[in-house]
């Protein structure tokens, strides 16, 4: 897990607890995240998601934002948003992977997760 916040129009959610998923594609958030940014969930561009094991797939949309990772690292996606979404916030390849090198470590009890920025890719 790590703690992010989101940006759109000025506003600013608190911070909150994000699942960080190598296997998830987009970057995607509960819909309720978008109230104290000032968006509204249907103004996005409308897709789809499935999970793995489910043919289930659930109504997302997608919006541009910023995600403020850590202290100061500020990063601009396209991120998802979805009113069924279980948890608050999975950060995934596009949006996070693609701009920090990620290193687990499975051998310290609780694991240690550790991010460094990749400098070839713009962050504000």
């Amino acid at each position: 897990m790590m703690s992010a916040r989101l940006i759109a129009k000025h506003n600013r959610t608190k911070p909150f607890k994000c699942v960080v998923d190598s296997g998830s594609g987009p970057c995607l958030f509960h819909a309720n995240l978008l109230q104290p940014l000032g968006l509204r969930l249907k103004d996005g561009i409308e897709d789809s998601i499935g999970g793995i094991g489910k043919p289930l797939t659930l109504p997302v949309f997608y919006h541009d934002i910023q995600v403020l990772i850590g202290i100061d690292w500020v990063i601009g996606v396209r991120a998802g948003f979805c009113e069924e979404l279980a948890v608050a916030g999975i950060l995934g390849r596009v949006g996070f992977f693609d701009c920090f090198k990620a290193t687990f470590d499975h051998s310290e009890h609780p694991p240690i997760l550790e991010i460094q920025r990749i400098q070839h890719r713009v962050v504000q």
